[in-house]
């Protein structure tokens, strides 16, 4: 019991005694800008598609038909161009489009069959 009353007044002693930490100090911090963003300048959405255009196309072709000299595989692809006029609702446009036939329906290789069933 002594032990524990020997503790205890040595806790409040050092408690009472022992000067209070502040952190940074006693002075009054410096206040930061705040940082106000710009506003982000808001575009009208247009209506109007007219203009020319182009672009390409890539794929690939397995044609597995049940019948003798029908199977085939390749890659396909091609490519394309236009100009497309908008007056009020209707328009009017014209397109070019080149797409060579790459896939042979030649016999193909067992190997690149999968086998169904």
């Amino acid at each position: 019991m002594k032990r524990i009353a020997t503790l205890v007044l040595a806790a409040t002693t050092t408690l009472a005694i022992a000067p209070p930490v502040l952190a940074g100090g006693p002075t009054v911090p410096a206040t930061e800008p705040v940082i106000v963003p710009e506003p982000m300048p808001v575009v009208a959405p247009s209506a109007d598609w007219s203009g020319a255009y182009g672009g390409a196309q890539l794929g690939y072709g397995d044609v597995d038909s049940n019948g003798a000299g029908s199977d085939g595989y390749g890659w396909l692809g091609g490519v394309h161009a236009g100009y497309r006029w908008i007056w009020a609702a209707p328009s009017l446009g014209s397109k070019a489009t080149m797409t060579p036939p790459i896939l042979s329906l030649a016999a193909a290789p067992a190997a690149l069959i999968p086998s169904r069933g």
